[in-house]
């Protein structure tokens, strides 16, 4: 009797188990089931990332190369009409109407040109070659600021008043022009009406170029450059300046003048050596000034050398790439 009893309760709590086992195997059923028709979130998409481009450059901007001209790219070239051709250039005469004939020789030798107007073969009167035509540079004058800047070594000269610089706005009416002289004072001016018109003024700024002797506050360019404190306008000052390379920076702004810039090889900054002031008379003369071309000029009896002659806009340092992208 007692097994039997035993054996009823033993059956009960098998059965109570397993219904147990079937009631949780429902219930995890109806979750797998569950989870199965629950929408799956998607994962979130990131937009795809567009390519960062830099807005184009103008065509025209500050620092673009307009000219550059280092000699070195020619060997050594002999004789005016061969030393033009290479360069592309030009001999202006008295039939272009130029202010003069052409009275001097140019060649090209050690990667710099060679100039000379005085000696037995020239004349030594002033003398005009067309580097850049008036519809080349039209659109920097539109632009309307630029910087010229060369070196220029003078080796000889007849009197402390010679000089080998370049001009520009040239045209049969006139130029504007800086002239370096070898004695050690300059012009900045402007070629007008057949007149010579003054850009700077002597005043307290000391940024007068014509500067010949140094006093009241006042100093010569061989004072600036060389530390000289004699005259520059005699004849011994003639050596002053002689195989001494100086560099020449312009920036010149057709509506507001020009300011000029020099210095030596051995110097490592631009001194500032002449300014437009708008009280100078040339100042009233800015805008009658009206061609475009750019002229080597070679004023009078002086032998010399040049080199590194750049032209680009605005008034930005020379830019470390030289590659010409100015188009006119």
């Amino acid at each position: 009797m007692k097994r039997s009893i035993a054996f009823i309760l033993l059956l009960a709590v098998c059965t109570g188990i397993c219904a147990c086992g079937q009631a949780q195997s429902a219930d995890t059923v109806k979750q797998t089931e569950k989870a199965q028709t629950q929408p799956v979130a998607e994962a979130p998409t990131e937009s795809p990332t567009e390519a960062v481009t830099e807005p184009p450059k103008p065509r025209y901007y500050d620092g673009q190369m307009v000219y550059f001209e280092d000699f070195s790219s020619y060997g050594d070239v002999e004789g005016t009409d061969g030393t033009v051709s290479a360069l592309g250039w030009r001999i202006l005469t008295a039939a272009d109407l130029a202010p003069g004939d052409w009275d001097s020789a140019l060649s090209i030798k050690n990667g710099e040109l060679i100039v000379e107007n005085y000696s037995e073969s020239t004349g030594g009167t002033d003398s005009y070659a067309l580097m850049l035509q008036p519809n080349y540079m039209k659109q920097v004058r539109r632009y309307g600021k630029y910087t010229l800047q060369y070196d220029v070594t003078y080796t000889a000269a007849g009197n402390a008043k010679r000089y080998i610089n370049i001009v520009t706005e040239y045209s049969e009416a006139g130029y504007n022009s800086y002239h370096f002289r070898i004695g050690g004072y300059g012009n900045n001016q402007c070629r007008c009406y057949d007149e010579w018109f003054t850009y700077d003024i002597a005043d307290d700024s000391d940024l007068y170029a014509a500067q010949k002797k140094n006093g009241n506050g006042s100093t010569t360019i061989a004072m600036k450059l060389l530390g000289l404190d004699g005259e520059t306008d005699t004849a011994e000052a003639v050596n002053n300046f002689k195989d001494k390379t100086v560099t020449v920076r312009i920036q010149r702004d057709l509506k507001n003048g020009s300011a000029v810039y020099m210095k030596t090889a051995d110097m490592e900054n631009f001194v500032p050596v002449s300014r437009s002031s708008e009280l100078s008379k040339g100042y009233d003369y800015l805008e009658d000034v009206i061609g475009n071309a750019v002229c080597l000029k070679v004023g009078g009896k002086i032998n010399g050398r040049v080199d590194n002659v750049a032209i680009w806009l605005g008034f930005t340092d020379m830019p470390e790439d030289k590659t010409v992208t100015y188009q006119p």
